[in-house]
């Protein structure tokens, strides 16, 4: 029994080594996935890069570090940033008319400040007259592709085709040219990026969102108030889509109640 029991401890300290040995590599892939997420260090040139919207709503006092940020910022893009001049860049995705542009138009224009318009082809091509008033009253008139096709799907050609063959009819019929550009969805790669700042563009992603899109299903006015008042922040590149008549409703209020907190509203070239 006495030459048993060493054995029998010999096997207790093996399982107990194995046991930390499997505890540990868990672990450090835990480690290995926490750090994929922050860092997406194996992300590939091609890949799709995920965007977070970091709202105070849900808890997040300060926007965080992530990797699609940084990819974004290496290629010049804009989104949101450190400020503390209360600087504030609005801007409007008007994919189809839904009959709320021009009284978009009109209520910036009211409240002296300048916005930045991201139209489609489809948008140009059956209401240039509202894309003459955008670059007439001083606004940007930004990029939002021809065929609103996920970006990340296309090779290199069609990605500028995407943009070219819209910014060439903007250029022909107005002397403009666009320069920013917002990718469909917000999809994006390091590829489109690259690509597309080859042609000379900027990526315009945002800071502040929210689910406004669907002009058939509109939350209400106290809705779209909560998701844009109580989440801005100094810095922000703010989307909001103009298809939203809840967005319409709430708009000269927004503004203003701003401006009178000292936020300023700045163009995209002011970023």
């Amino acid at each position: 029994m006495k030459k048993v029991i060493p054995y029998i401890f010999f096997v207790i300290v093996i399982i107990l080594l194995l046991l930390l040995f499997i505890n540990n590599t868990k672990n450090q892939q835990n480690v290995n996935i926490e750090n994929n997420d922050n860092n997406q260090a194996t992300v590939a040139y091609e890949d799709v890069l995920p965007w977070e919207i970091y709202r105070k709503t849900d808890g997040n006092k300060e926007p965080k570090e992530n990797y699609s940020k940084k990819i974004l910022d290496k290629y010049n893009g804009l989104s949101y940033k450190d400020s503390n001049s209360r600087e504030l860049f609005l801007t409007f995705d008007v994919g189809y008319e839904s009959g709320h542009t021009e009284e978009i138009l009109n209520i910036v224009n009211e409240c002296k400040i300048k916005v930045a318009f991201f139209i489609t082809d489809a948008f140009y091509e059956s209401n240039p007259q509202l894309v003459g008033k955008m670059i007439d009253d001083g606004h940007i008139v930004g990029n939002h592709t021809v065929h609103h096709y996920d970006m990340t799907e296309l090779s290199d050609e069609d990605i500028k085709n995407e943009l070219l063959e819209l910014h060439n009819k903007v250029k022909d019929k107005f002397s403009y040219e666009m320069k920013y550009f917002r990718p469909p969805e917000g999809l994006f790669s390091e590829k489109v990026l690259d690509v597309t700042k080859s042609i000379g563009y900027r990526a315009v992603i945002w800071g502040l969102a929210y689910d406004d899109w669907d002009e058939n299903n509109q939350k209400g006015e106290e809705y779209a108030k909560h998701m844009i008042f109580d989440n801005v922040r100094s810095g922000q590149v703010i989307l909001l889509h103009a298809s939203s008549k809840d967005n319409l409703s709430i708009l000269e209020e927004f503004i203003t109640h701003f401006k009178s907190k000292g936020y300023r509203f700045k163009t995209l070239d002011d970023y």
